[in-house]
């Protein structure tokens, strides 16, 4: 009889919260840019890089700092997009039945035992796996320092799609 330690369905997450950062920090980055006027069409015209002097002068510097938020906003943006699609991706593996399943023992076990450790790995039937213990990771990432029932020679049954694991059986 297998334990059931992780399902997508039930214990996963899809991080909003950096989707909703855009919500906030936008707003925020148009305000400042927005009170400073651009330089006139001809003065425009005689120098290409009129941009570069109004960093610099008449309140240049709010207005490069909230260039440089707008840009992280969206930098930020597009990263946190970019995992809700792949979390989304994997909900759907999962409902559709699209995703491998591997059985075996843990082989080659490197624990993350704290903090300040990079990464937790291990393979099973020769299909390795590699995750951090980070909030927003998608799959299963529970770490030894996170109290994770992973253990070197475990019996354990996971469904994966690439290198996200959707559910986590342990033999007990």
């Amino acid at each position: 009889m297998w334990q059931t330690v992780f399902d997508l369905r039930r214990d996963g997450t899809i991080p909003w919260w950096a989707l909703l950062s855009l919500l906030y920090f936008l707003p925020l980055a148009v305000l400042l840019y927005l009170p400073f006027r651009r330089p006139s069409k001809t003065k425009r015209r005689k120098n290409p890089f009129w941009w570069l002097d109004s960093l610099a002068f008449s309140g240049g510097r709010i207005r490069g700092f909230a260039l440089l938020l707008v840009l992280l906003v969206v930098y930020f943006f597009c990263e946190s997009l970019k995992l809700s699609i792949h979390a989304w991706m994997a909900y759907d593996d999962l409902r559709a039945g699209t995703y491998q399943v591997v059985e075996g023992r843990v082989r080659h076990y490197v624990p993350k035992r704290f903090a300040q450790d990079r990464d937790e790995s291990f393979d099973v039937n020769g299909v390795a796996f590699i995750y951090a213990g980070t909030d927003d990771a998608i799959g299963y990432n529970r770490t030894y320092y996170q109290g994770s029932p992973i253990r070197e020679g475990s019996l354990v049954r996971i469904a994966y799609t690439g290198n996200f694991i959707l559910r986590l059986q342990i033999a007990p």
